[in-house]
């Protein structure tokens, strides 16, 4: 039986990282290793971690010496992992108990696949699911340069980021890291900068159509007579941050990791409309300040009338 080694960066998790743990452990795919590094925490994150280890030999925790930054932390636990697959698990997510399952078998069966991952929900503080999303499986193309366009032109809010926490190829996933990481990617986006280095293996991506994720958006003010359903339509408006120098690294970092592709001026093309479509959103929030959650005209029906020409 494959091993896989998780890898779990966390600081200041002590709310919900028992969840975290307890969700692995309850995997029906028993052969894993969970290496959890706690960023230097000033909670009991380190307590509740390391009674897990003393319970469970798959499970190692350890502390570092100073908060070493979030991306250095994922890259210390990549590092780290000796077997052949390996994941990144945040220290507040669940996840279904057949998910390493039912993600790691496409890896073991396909040498062709290099990320494995499924479909995704949202869940609150109290573990309820506050918001759905399409399906990931349209970013599965035999035509490549489709399935670059389709990620790219994606509206960043309908959790496109969020396949960064599935099951890897190791020696992919290294070699992809460390080549993003020396180009010095550390900004708002680098996420799906990073994914985009994925995207443009000549390897495939494989999406298990049943939500096995549940990604947490925690809040303060969630209460058990409160639920926040957040629907994907009036949440759009958040798809850029807020400061313009943030998305335009963002773009310029696509541009940068497909620099020395086959498709670097598909890439190209694409981030310019992106880049003057995220302008227009901008001056959309500045001019509707009152109505910031409401749609920007046309938005949809510009990425797919581009789409259509793109590829028409």
């Amino acid at each position: 039986m494959e091993k896989i080694f998780i890898g779990m960066p966390v600081f200041n998790g002590e709310k919900f990282i028992k969840e975290a743990i307890e969700s692995i452990i309850n995997q029906t795919y028993p052969n894993w290793e969970l290496l959890i590094s706690d960023n230097n925490s000033s909670d009991s994150t380190g307590e509740i971690a390391t009674l897990f280890a003393i319970k469970d030999q798959r499970i190692k925790y350890i502390k570092q010496d100073q908060n070493i930054g979030v991306a250095a932390n994922f890259l210390f636990l990549l590092d780290a992992a000796p077997y052949d697959y390996f994941m990144w698990a945040a220290a507040d997510d669940k996840w279904d108990k057949i998910y390493l399952e039912k993600c790691l078998k496409p890896l073991i069966d396909r040498q062709d696949i290099s990320l494995s991952f499924c479909n995704i929900k949202n869940i609150d503080s109290l573990g309820r699911v506050i918001r759905h999303y399409p399906s990931f499986a349209r970013f599965v193309n035999k035509d490549k340069s489709a399935q670059i366009a389709t990620f790219i032109l994606d509206p960043e809010f309908l959790g496109k980021a969020n396949l960064i926490y599935g099951i890897y190829r190791l020696p992919v996933c290294k070699k992809t890291m460390h080549t993003f990481l020396k180009r010095g990617m550390n900004t708002w986006g680098a996420d799906m900068a990073f994914l985009l280095c994925i995207f443009l293996l000549p390897s495939n991506i494989y999406i298990e159509e049943r939500c096995l994720f549940f990604k947490r958006i925690a809040n303060d003010l969630d209460t058990m007579n409160i639920t926040r359903n957040i629907e994907p339509e009036f949440v759009y408006l958040n798809g850029i941050p807020l400061c313009e120098n943030d998305y335009l690294t963002y773009y310029n970092s696509m541009i940068e990791v497909s620099s020395q592709s086959e498709y670097a001026p598909l890439v190209q093309t694409i981030v310019d409309f992106k880049t003057a479509l995220s302008k227009d959103i901008k001056g959309y929030k500045n001019k509707n300040k009152k109505n910031s959650w409401q749609k920007l005209p046309g938005y949809f029906f510009r990425i797919k009338r581009y789409a259509s020409e793109l590829f028409k």
